[in-house]
This record gives structure tokens, C-alpha cells and sequence, in this order.
């Protein structure tokens, strides 16, 4: 059977999207869009998807009920304990870094790249004092504004996300702001200045940071743990894609095709495996199930049920019968991977094909895809550090023979998206889109708000109200 984890980030996304949870900032929905088509997918394309039951106490059940066909369950005390150490022991050698308003660390500079996202910072005048403000540097390409200021929200709605996990607590780590002239910035207030430090919102969005990395690695070893596949919430694939790369300093050309892949370089074939060593990447362009399904049923509140009934039609059952065999084969002895993983790939590539022209999306600016990228064989020499046992209880539920719990080392790779295509795919939906955010409810104050712009030209000249870094 073919499990895949899925994340209380992505899961929070699809209630605002239903109407269960009220929102502030109308700029989310979209990527909430992108959440509800990842847990559409996630029952299309798995056996069973399941949930880490860490929500705080009085929203666990709320949020049971809202989801009864997805599979609660919480690890042992023990074995949670363990997880979150490691998590923390990653998230401790993470340190961002800003040199003269660019991030310069490695792990957060190639984040923002893969997500083509351009942040800045500059001091600004608040009252009678500077403090450090984070932007969006404008007019040296990337995303646009509308797009940037929905990855910007995603960043802060981690807080969110901090605020209901039960019993997980994260300090703020280092930060390391490093002035034009080389000078070390103290992120917190200096009296003996008016330079006064990070402002409320810098802090929040290095905090959002924080949480993103942490929680990203945390649930990656507990998908490792369970074995399962991860369904991460759309901001988080960039970060999770640049960390596992990072490990054991594998050669980039590993991991090319999957960044490849998710920049839609790839084109919508399945990528031909050439050795043993190099994962098997099925890249396909999809259709958009939840518009489609929505299309069906005119509203976003009946899309979960029809996927769930959809979810027995023969196109789904063979294109999961195709992601389990190379699963299967990622276990394979290294003279028949090559010539079996080929062979299911092209299977798979004509059972998408079918699913894309007979579940198609079409608007008045032409037919509709998001690109998703699974890797397999991704990662099976990949972890420097052991997960802990299976519990026995997952263990029955789970099914495990004695081969699958060999396998207890293996890193599993999560459902990568492009998001930056996926948000303007997304966009192109018109009634659809109406349809999608029909039941979303606003707080009394919601409004659309856009991030904070610094236009490049503008970028090293000052003013009586803004400095640069």
C-alpha cells in the first residue's frame, strides 16, 4: 500500500479555503488552492493519507471532524522526543544570513531562488527611529508583486502554524546582519542609537523562517520513520529540496533533474533512468483535479467527497498501481532497475497522458497544468543520521513485511510542486477560481494586503525615512 504523510500546514490552507477557519489576508487564497489540489492528490493518488495528530488540544477533534477520512494518529511519547531533537540539531546549523540587504546564507539565499523571490532590506523610519525592514526588491525580474506577496503571506502564516502545534516549542536561532561596511547589526534594540534593530515585521518573517525550516525537517523524519511519502504545504517543497541536497554533500547532478523538473525544464515526459544511482524522477504535468472537480460540483465544500469517490476510478487505480511498482523497484537488484523502472515510467507516462485529456481544465487563455515531481530511489543513501523504530502499531497498520522494514534507512521524497508556476496557473482559472474561494470567510477587518516594495533603482538612495543596510 502507498502511504503518504501530510502536513497541519496544508490541511489549515484547505479550512480556510472551506470556510472553516476565517481569514485576515484575502492575498492567501490561491496558495490555499494549491493546498486543497495537494490533499486532492494525496487521495487520488495514495492508499490512505495520513495525519500527525499534534494539533493543540481543543482544535484536535474540530479538526478530525473536518478531515474523517484521512488516518489520525500520534507517534509515542519516546519516539516524538527523538524526532524533534534531530529536527532542532538540523534547524541549529540553519543561520540566516544578510549581508547588505541579501540574504547570503546557503541555506535561505538558494531558498528565495528556487521560489524566485528577490528580498531586501533596508532601515526605515518608524516615529522618531530606523528599524530593519523586509521587502520585496522590485525591477530585477522574478516573481511579480501579486505572486511574491502570496509566498511573502505563506512565510508569515507559519507563525500560525507555530501557535497550534501541541507542545512543540522552537526558539528563535542566531541571525547574522551584516551592515554595507562589513559592521556586525544587533538585531535587538540599541538605546545608544537610532538604528533600533529588526522591526516587528522582520521579526516575524525571520521567525516564520524558522518555523518553516524546522517543521519542514521534522515531518521529512517522520515520513522517514513511517515510510510514507510527504505532502508538505506548497511553500515548504523549496526549502525541503535545498536541505536534502545539501546532505552528505551530494553531487548536484543527483538532484538536477528534480530542480529540473520543478522549473518545468523537464517538459512533461518522465525522465529515462540511466543508472542505478540516479533516482527515477516521474515528472508529469497533471490537470488541476480540485478545479475540475469543483467544475462538477459547483462547490468547494462537496470537492473531498467526489475525489474520494473518483479515487476508485481505473485511471487512478493504474496510476497508483505505477507509483507503487517503483517503489518496489527502488529495491530492486541494481542489473534490473534500470530496464524495470524504464518500463513502468513509460506505463506511467501513458496512464497520465490519459488522465490529463480526460479530466482537462480549459479557460478562455487555453488548457490548464500544475507540474509534479516524484522522486524514487531518492535519498536511499541520503540520511547521516538513524530514525527511530517503527512503533508496532503503525507497524500493523501499516502492513509491513519483512522486506519494507529493511528499508528503515531509506529517505522519503515528498510530492515536489512548482509553486511558482502553480500560483500563476492558479490565477488563470477565472469562474473556476471564483468557484474555489466561494466559502471563504473573512475576518471583520480582512483585507488584501500586498508586501512591502523597494524598486531596485531606488535601492542605494537615502532619505529622511530609509536607509540602506
Amino acid at each position: 500500500m502507498r502511504f503518504a504523510l501530510i502536513d497541519n500546514s496544508t490541511l489549515t490552507g484547505v479550512q480556510r479555503l472551506l470556510g472553516d477557519i476565517p481569514i485576515s489576508n484575502t492575498i492567501v487564497s490561491d496558495m490555499d488552492m494549491l493546498c486543497l489540489e495537494t490533499l486532492v492528490q494525496g487521495i487520488l493518488f495514495y492508499d490512505e493519507v495520513v495525519v500527525l495528530d499534534d494539533y493543540k488540544e481543543e482544535w484536535q477533534e474540530q479538526r478530525r471532524k473536518a478531515f474523517p477520512f484521512l488516518r489520525f494518529f500520534s507517534l509515542p511519547a519516546n519516539t516524538q522526543l527523538k524526532l524533534l531533537e534531530q529536527a532542532k540539531v538540523e534547524v541549529e546549523n540553519i543561520v540566516p544570513r544578510v549581508e547588505a540587504g541579501q540574504f547570503t546564507d546557503k541555506d535561505f539565499s538558494e531558498f528565495f531562488r528556487l521560489l524566485k523571490m528577490n528580498v531586501t532590506f533596508t532601515w526605515d523610519k518608524s516615529s522618531s527611529a530606523f528599524f530593519l525592514t523586509q521587502k520585496m526588491l522590485a525591477g530585477v525580474g522574478g516573481v511579480d508583486l501579486e505572486k511574491y506577496s502570496q509566498l511573502a503571506a505563506s512565510i508569515y502564516f507559519e507563525l500560525d502554524d507555530r501557535k497550534s502545534a501541541n507542545g512543540v516549542k522552537l526558539e528563535q536561532r542566531e541571525i547574522n546582519l551584516i551592515a554595507s561596511d562589513g559592521s556586525i547589526i544587533n538585531p535587538e534594540y540599541s538605546p545608544n542609537s537610532d538604528m533600533k534593530g529588526l522591526s516587528k515585521q522582520a521579526r516575524a518573517f525571520f521567525a516564520g523562517l524558522n518555523w518553516l525550516a524546522f517543521r519542514t525537517i521534522y515531518f521529512s523524519l517522520v515520513a522517514t520513520t513511517l515510510q510514507a511519502d510527504l505532502l508538505l504545504h506548497p511553500i515548504r517543497h523549496a526549502f525541503h529540496l535545498n536541505w536534502i541536497s545539501k546532505l552528505k554533500d551530494q553531487d548536484p547532478s543527483w538532484y538536477k533533474p528534480i530542480i529540473d523538473a520543478m522549473s518545468q525544464r523537464a517538459g512533461t515526459a518522465l525522465n529515462e533512468v540511466v543508472s542505478v544511482t540516479q533516482p527515477a524522477v516521474a515528472s508529469a504535468a497533471l490537470p488541476l483535479f480540485s478545479a475540475w472537480l469543483v467544475r462538477e460540483t459547483n462547490d468547494p465544500r462537496k470537492v473531498l467527497q467526489a475525489a474520494l469517490d473518483l479515487r476508485s476510478d481505473k485511471r487512478m487505480v493504474a496510476a497508483r498501481q505505477a507509483f507503487i511498482q517503483l517503489d518496489q523497484l527502488a529495491e530492486a537488484a541494481p542489473m534490473l532497475y534500470v530496464k524495470k523502472a524504464n518500463e513502468v515510467l513509460k506505463d506511467l507516462d501513458r496512464t497520465l497522458a490519459t488522465i490529463r485529456a480526460d479530466f482537462h481544465v480549459g479557460t478562455a487563455q487555453g488548457g490548464l497544468t500544475a507540474t509534479v515531481v516524484k522522486a524514487v530511489n531518492f535519498g536511499l543513501a541520503l540520511s547521516p543520521w538513524k530514525v527511530p523504530p517503527i512503533p508496532p502499531d503503525l507497524i500493523k497498520w501499516r502492513k509491513l513485511d519483512s522486506l519494507s522494514e529493511k528499508l528503515q534507512d531509506r529517505f522519503v521524497s515528498p510530492l515536489y510542486r512548482a509553486v511558482v508556476t502553480d500560483l500563476a496557473t492558479v490565477a488563470r482559472l477565472g469562474d473556476l477560481h471564483e468557484k474555489l474561494r466561494s466559502r471563504v470567510v473573512l475576518d471583520r477587518d480582512a483585507d488584501r494586503y500586498l508586501a512591502k516594495v523597494e524598486q531596485v533603482k531606488f535601492r542605494s538612495v537615502e532619505s529622511h525615512w530609509k536607509r540602506s543596510m
